[in-house]
Formats: C-alpha cells, sequence, structure tokens
C-alpha cells in the first residue's frame, strides 16, 4: 500500500505533467496553429505574410482611420470597404498562397499561405 506521502507525491507528479506547458506550440516563423489568426491593417499596410493551417480563420481588422477593402486576388473572399475599427472573417479551408489586395488602394497587398 502507498503511504499517505507517496500519495500526495503521486498525485503532485500528476497535476504538474497535466498543467505544463506544451514545448511544441508554435513559435514566431511556424504556421498559426489553432481555429484563428489575425491580420492589423495599419498604417496603409497588411503587415507581413502569414502562414496558417488549413481551416483557419482569418480576421482582418483595419486599425487606420481611411477605408480599406480585404479583397483577394482571384475573387474567393471580397469584403466591404472596412472603416476604422472594423473586422472581416474569412476561413481558409484548402492549402495554397493566398494573393489579396486593397481595392480602395491597390498598392497594398499581402498574402496567405495555407499549409494542408
Amino acid at each position: 500500500m502507498f503511504s499517505r506521502f507517496a500519495l500526495t507525491v503521486l498525485l503532485a507528479v500528476v497535476v504538474a505533467a497535466c498543467s505544463g506547458s506544451d514545448s511544441a506550440e508554435p513559435d514566431g516563423e511556424s504556421p498559426q496553429n489553432g481555429v484563428s489568426a489575425a491580420i492589423t491593417i495599419a498604417g496603409f499596410s497588411f503587415g507581413d505574410p502569414i502562414e496558417v493551417v488549413a481551416g483557419t480563420t482569418v480576421t482582418v481588422t483595419n486599425d487606420d482611420s481611411a477605408a480599406h477593402t480585404w479583397t483577394s486576388s482571384d475573387d474567393t473572399w471580397p469584403s466591404a470597404a472596412l472603416g476604422g475599427g472594423e473586422s472581416f472573417d474569412f476561413t481558409f479551408e484548402e492549402a495554397g498562397t493566398y494573393e489579396f489586395f486593397c481595392s480602395i488602394h491597390p498598392t497594398m497587398t499581402g498574402s496567405v499561405t495555407v499549409t494542408g
């Protein structure tokens, strides 16, 4: 039989193992792992390209005072004009690289790479 001390130690080990951090979490260079990711429009820019896994919903939020759109280059999705603080979501179901731009300011471009 286990002593009370042995049971306490065993319980502590189990709790620590279950609550520890997962060393397999993605770093800044890995695809976003999960169901959501974000792009912030700021300074007339979509920021750096992002990489996500299939099934991820990307939310684009306009932090500029000027209106912008988030429009795919191949008509996969079109957003309406987004005013400051407004957002638009799109879920990427298939692997590939998706190019996009702002239809109001066509020099604003970016891409999302979706991995399987």
